[in-house]
């Protein structure tokens, strides 16, 4: 929360301080030199369509699996703390 709301104090100053400087600069804008005009690269040639590969039949739908009752709230965390003893 801190840090976005730093950012948020930074972007509005640095917004303001931008429509300060912003007008006086913008007349000196045609006095900046012409960047160079980069010569055109030449096309590549296409390449050659690739064949289609045929299509794969489709799997068979495998059976839904009849869904399990969620337990409720209390139960799965004392389940957690049990399956992390099992592990040491």
């Amino acid at each position: 929360m801190v840090i976005g709301h730093w950012s948020l104090v930074i972007g509005h100053w640095s917004l303001v301080i931008g429509k300060i400087l912003s007008p006086p600069l913008l007349p000196l804008l045609p006095l900046l030199p012409q960047l160079p005009q980069l010569p055109q690269l030449p096309q590549l040639p296409q390449l050659p369509q690739l064949p289609q590969l045929p299509q794969l039949p489709l799997l068979p739908q495998l059976p839904q699996l009849p869904q399990l009752p969620l337990l409720p709230i209390p139960y799965c965390f004392p389940l957690s703390l049990i399956n992390v003893n099992l592990v040491y």
